[in-house]
């Protein structure tokens, strides 16, 4: 399994594929404050459209180029919701801020 679900975190790890969408939106809806940590090869788009909506506080760790530069940013679009970037390295978003 690539979504482990944790009492205070969900960790995306390994090659999550669209399969794993619904377990990450059952788990961030079960519980809203879990930090998600990232630390995956390759994260599917269904995943990504589940962490734009419920917006949950994100820690990503990824020498992903793409994934540093656009996705993790639009995390922090100010139209799109809260969030703050806390290292260029070890990308942490975080809702409700």
């Amino acid at each position: 399994m690539t979504v482990i679900v944790e009492d205070l975190r969900i960790l995306l790890q390994g090659n999550c594929g669209v399969e794993d969408a619904e377990t990450l939106l059952a788990a961030l809806l079960d519980d809203p404050s879990r930090m998600v940590t990232i630390q995956t090869g390759k994260l599917h788009t269904a995943l990504w459209q589940v962490l734009m909506a419920t917006r949950p506080r994100i820690e990503a760790d990824t020498q992903d180029a793409f994934v540093s530069s656009y996705l993790l940013p639009l995390m922090l679009d100010a139209d799109a919701g809260p969030g703050t970037l806390e290292n260029p390295q070890q990308h942490t978003t975080r809702s409700g801020q």
